[in-house]
């Protein structure tokens, strides 16, 4: 097998072993509002709001990023792996910023850890475009005529 072939297989598995362990980490860090505490005070916690939600969304959305990169080696699959990695890294960096949660939160362990994994498929994406695909075989009908 090409050398090259067995390095993007490689991170792809660690990517995804990544991706498995940040789904155990919590994702957000939440701001207790405590009118007696003199300041606010920040929780992680996994069963925050809409961590089911977002535990779902992943596990579907990390899946075909997995297939696509372990799947025959050509034009398309290279093409399909890096579309959906810009897409996976763009939700990666947009969905859990502090505009789009319903309540004051900050980034922990797991959206870093997530966030890694995406720029690792990302980075196995552009270096499998370098990879050239091989041309396709002639069919021979030799072995056909035998029978």
């Amino acid at each position: 097998m090409n050398k090259k072939l067995i390095i993007t297989r490689v991170i792809l598995i660690l990517a995804f072993v990544m991706y498995l362990v940040s789904l155990l980490m919590p994702y957000k860090i939440y701001q207790d509002v405590n009118p007696l505490a003199p300041q606010d005070t920040y929780r992680p916690y996994s069963g925050g709001p809409g961590y089911d939600t977002e535990y779902i969304l992943f596990f579907i959305f990390f899946i075909p990023a997995l297939v696509f990169g372990l799947v025959r080696h050509t034009i398309t699959m290279k093409a399909l792996l890096l579309v959906f990695s810009v897409l996976l890294f763009g939700f990666a960096c947009f969905v859990y910023s502090e505009d789009f949660s319903p309540d004051y939160s900050r980034p922990h362990m797991g959206f870093f850890l997530f966030f890694i994994s995406t720029v690792l498929f990302l980075a196995v994406a552009i270096y499998k475009i370098r990879i050239p695909v091989p041309k396709r075989k002639e069919k021979h009908l030799d072995l056909l005529d035998d029978f």
